[in-house]
Parts: structure tokens; sequence; C-alpha cells
């Protein structure tokens, strides 16, 4: 935090941050709300404004990084990333920006930093990666779903972590004597199709796992599994809020 400050106040009086995020403005807006309250208590008040410009892929991962380089013609001191898919968009246009990512896991060691301990570079920020996390997300399925023995698996290719996500998975399935069908979904369009094919295959409940795409499309993804009566584990509680069954993850 002392490094960015000090970033922050040699470049200008009121620093310019960018802020780029595959969410969409609304599902980041408490953690934008908390971002800036942190900011006044470092002293950015009314009187001493930070200055945010911030983008939206809502869920697009193709727009990455023609955001970040608008972003960068805004000719930031520092930026945060709200997502490591956003923070390598960042980082492949700018590439000796500071970068803060709240959302750092196991997928983003080498390409963003050397290691957590000491990450080096210009990249740093809070890493996510709880051992076996969605892991959990399949516990929580058998423990819900009374005799389960097929389960769907929302996969996006792009995402940084899903390769994690899936290997958790399929150990875990495997320890249980279950199937595991896996579905891929990179845009919102893939989606719908996505789900048709798991309805095919009967799998007896959906994990959807931590991603920026699914995030933005909570509404449709929980739309749909209620319209098929298929059960949802999510990783996050506003998952739940949104009509999903049941949820497991990192506040």
């Amino acid at each position: 935090m002392a490094a960015w400050r000090a970033v922050a106040s040699a470049a200008d009086a009121r620093p310019r941050i960018a802020v780029l995020t595959l969410r969409s403005k609304e599902d980041i807006a408490r953690f934008v709300e908390a971002f800036v309250e942190a900011l006044g208590e470092l002293g950015y008040t009314d009187t001493r404004r930070a200055e945010i410009e911030s983008r939206y892929a809502d869920g697009d991962i193709r727009l990455l990084r023609p955001l970040a380089q608008e972003l960068v013609a805004f000719k930031p001191a520092v930026s945060l990333a709200g997502e490591p898919s956003s923070a390598r968009a960042l980082k492949g246009v700018a590439p000796f920006l500071p970068l803060v990512c709240p959302t750092l896991t196991d997928a983003v060691i080498p390409d963003l930093v050397a290691s957590y301990a000491r990450p080096g570079g210009t990249v740093t920020g809070l890493a996510q990666s709880v051992e076996a996390i969605t892991g959990k997300l399949l516990q929580l399925a058998i423990e819900l779903v009374p005799g389960i023995a097929r389960v769907g698996f929302l996969y996006n290719p792009s995402g940084a972590s899903m390769r994690f996500f899936a290997e958790a998975v399929y150990q875990g399935a495997r320890d249980h004597s279950m199937t595991v069908a896996t579905e891929n979904a990179q845009t919102p369009e893939e989606i719908n199709s996505a789900f048709d094919r798991l309805i095919a295959q009967q799998v007896q409940a959906v994990l959807v796992p931590a991603n920026g795409l699914f995030i933005a499309q909570r509404a449709r993804i929980v739309q749909i599994a209620l319209a098929a009566h298929l059960p949802t584990i999510f990783p996050q509680n506003l998952d739940v809020q949104a009509g999903g069954l049941a949820s497991y993850g990192v506040d």
C-alpha cells in the first residue's frame, strides 16, 4: 500500500486510477464502493479526490483488450483489475503500469507474478486460490441432491483458472464414483446451448465455477436452470440471491 501511495502521490495531486473488469457495472458495485471507501481512509476525500476511470466487459472477454487500451490512453498512475483475465489484458497493453488485482489465482503464475510471496515486476494483489475450494461445490451437490450420480460442470475455456477448477471437480467425482458432464460456454450466447447439452445428458445438478462470464450472466444461468428444474451450485451468495440453490466460496 505504501508503494502504491508513493506512485500515486508522485504522479499527481489527483492520481488517476484505471479500473478494468470482466464483470458488469452492477455486479462490481459493492467492490467499487469498498475501494472508494478505502481511498477515503487513505486521505483521498472530496478535497483531494482520486480520478477513477472504469471499463466493464459485461462478461465478454473479447472486449478486455480494447477496453484496456482505452484505459491506458487515460494515462493512469496505477490500475486495478477485477480478475486475472483483466489483469492480463492491462499488462498486455501496458507492461510497466503498476497493477493491483484482488483475485489472483494459481493460473497467473508465471504470466503475471513470479510467486505469491515475491511477485516481482509491476503486479501485486490478493490471492484467492484456497485449496480445493471448487471441490466444495461438488460436495454441496452431494449433500443437497439425494442419490446424485451425474453432475454437470459449466466450463469457460477462456477462464484463467478454469483448468484448476475442473481438476478439483474431476478428482472429487472420482472419489465418489460420480460422472461429470462438462460443457463449454465462452460467450453469453453459448450458455443456452451448453445447458441444452447438459439437460440432454440428464445431469442432476450443475456446478457453476467462479468466472467473470458466469458472474455477469448469472440471471440467464439461473433462469435456464430453474426452467429445467436443475439445482445449481455457485461460488457466491449473490448467485443464491438470484435463484441458485447454494453457494460456497470466498467473500
